[in-house]
């Protein structure tokens, strides 16, 4: 929700020739622009803890960076198969709760396994279910993704950190393409310390 001003600065104070006096208008002037500029502020600062849910944690973009990278090789040994994995890293991105302010951000990381050597992409799946079953996992999803192949997906959010993975099963491709489980893994929203 955008802030919206609720007062408007319409009354004046007037001499006896109807013209306002200085002084005051200055004053009136100031503390309305002290007023507003209060007022933006706070609420630029209150609306991301609104819109987000919870203050973000000031953190850099390498540490953040650094922990989805550790999530996603976490999840590879969860799954107890072998194969090829995508290897681009995490990298963060805008929240997108602050305007045109890139300081708060997330961690994002996109990467695929397929082409397995041990194991199947079933049970892979199934192993992420089992897991995102315990206690530090909520599992917010174990349906179809909606597509056109309505692959299996699972969703899930850690109970602590906030960390949230998205797997789709990508099964019986067209084209020539393999199959393979991609993989969204995403971090909470970070504020980025401010350069000095």
């Amino acid at each position: 929700m955008k802030p919206t001003v609720s007062a408007t600065f319409s009354s004046r104070a007037k001499t006896g020739t109807g013209r306002v006096a200085p002084r005051l208008a200055n004053r009136v002037l100031a503390v309305g622009i002290a007023s507003s500029l209060l007022f933006i502020t706070g609420c630029a600062v209150k609306n991301v803890e609104d819109e987000l849910g919870y203050k973000p944690e000031a953190r850099s973009p390498l540490s953040a960076n650094s922990e989805i990278d550790s999530l996603s090789s976490q999840l590879v040994r969860w799954m107890k198969v072998e194969g090829e994995v995508t290897e681009e890293g995490a990298s963060e991105t805008p929240c997108g709760v602050d305007g045109s302010n890139d300081q708060h951000f997330y961690s994002r990381h996109f990467w695929s396994i397929y082409d397995l050597t041990k194991g199947t992409l079933g049970e892979a799946m199934s192993e992420l279910r089992d897991r995102f079953h315990g206690p530090e996992w909520e599992l917010t999803k174990d349906g179809r993704d909606g597509s056109k192949a309505n692959s299996p997906e699972l969703r899930a959010i850690n109970r602590s950190t906030g960390h949230k993975v998205f797997a789709v099963w990508r099964s019986n491709r067209s084209g020539g393409n393999v199959d393979l489980i991609n993989f969204i893994v995403e971090s909470r929203c970070y504020e980025a310390p401010r350069e000095t």
